[in-house]
């Protein structure tokens, strides 16, 4: 029993509706990670409405994850020293466009990224991304 590895510590980054119906719930019921932040910046995520879908809010899924700080941006989660050395990675499940910069602090700051596709909106971006990772 003193040999079980800990669980895989994930932050999810943008609580929309792919995190909420996908990667929250999955990383809730898996013995192996446990969902140890989620960033999402409004209380409702912007796409719900334009896709004419019911999400969580923020409020909500304080009380669906409450061992899971929720924070309202990248920076925040970052300054969040005690947060941050618990995380071992996160997923970036936000829109495209900001992808790299995202990417891009999480690498710096030390955590494994699994970003959702695409990668970035430019191959450039994606290249450099790529050259951080390695």
């Amino acid at each position: 029993m003193g040999d079980a590895k800990p669980p895989a510590r994930i932050a999810v980054i943008g609580a929309g509706w792919w995190s909420q119906v996908w990667h929250l719930p999955q990383l809730d019921r898996n013995p192996d990670s446990e969902v140890a932040a989620i960033m999402q910046r409004s209380e409702a995520p912007v796409a719900a409405a334009f896709l004419k879908l019911t999400l969580k809010t923020k409020t909500e899924l304080r009380k669906i994850y409450p061992n899971a700080p929720v924070y309202s941006s990248c920076e925040e989660l970052l300054a969040d020293a005690e947060t941050m050395n618990r995380i071992d990675g996160v997923i970036i499940c936000t829109a495209h466009s900001c992808h790299n910069d995202m990417g891009a602090k999480f690498l710096a700051a030390g955590k494994h990224v699994l970003m959702e596709k695409p990668m970035t909106v430019d191959v450039a971006e994606a290249r450099e991304l790529a050259a951080k990772a390695a």
